[in-house]
C-alpha cells in the first residue's frame, strides 16, 4: 500500500471514534453533543501545539490523537487503532439504538 494511502487509512479509527461519540450523544443525550466538539477541539490543540506550549506528557495522553502513531514518522500500532475503531463502531451502534427509541413527534 502506498505511504499516503496508508496514512489516510490510518485516520479512519479516529474518525469512527468521533462520529460514534457524536452518534452516541445524539441518540441518547442530545444536549451533550457540544461536549464531543469540545473534546475534538481539545484533542486538536493538544496534538498540534504540545511542543510549542511545553505541555506535560500526562496531559498530552488525554488527547484522542495520542492513540494513533504519527505515521510515517513512527510505525503504525495496529492494536490501538483497531480498538479505537471498534469503540467508534460500538458507539455508532449504541447511538443508533438510542435514536430509534426516541420519540420524534
Amino acid at each position: 500500500m502506498e505511504s499516503s494511502s496508508l496514512a489516510t487509512f490510518h485516520q479512519l479509527p479516529l474518525m469512527l471514534f468521533f462520529i460514534g461519540a457524536m452518534s452516541l450523544c445524539f441518540g441518547w443525550l442530545p444536549q451533550l453533543s457540544g461536549v464531543v466538539y469540545g473534546y475534538l477541539g481539545y484533542s486538536f490543540v493538544l496534538a498540534y501545539f504540545q511542543s510549542l506550549l511545553h505541555l506535560p506528557k500526562w496531559l498530552v495522553k488525554t488527547s484522542a490523537f495520542h492513540f494513533l502513531a504519527n505515521y510515517p514518522l513512527h510505525a503504525i500500532r495496529w492494536l490501538p487503532s483497531l480498538l479505537v475503531g471498534l469503540l467508534g463502531l460500538s458507539f455508532i451502534l449504541i447511538g443508533w439504538l438510542g435514536f430509534r427509541k426516541r420519540d420524534l413527534r
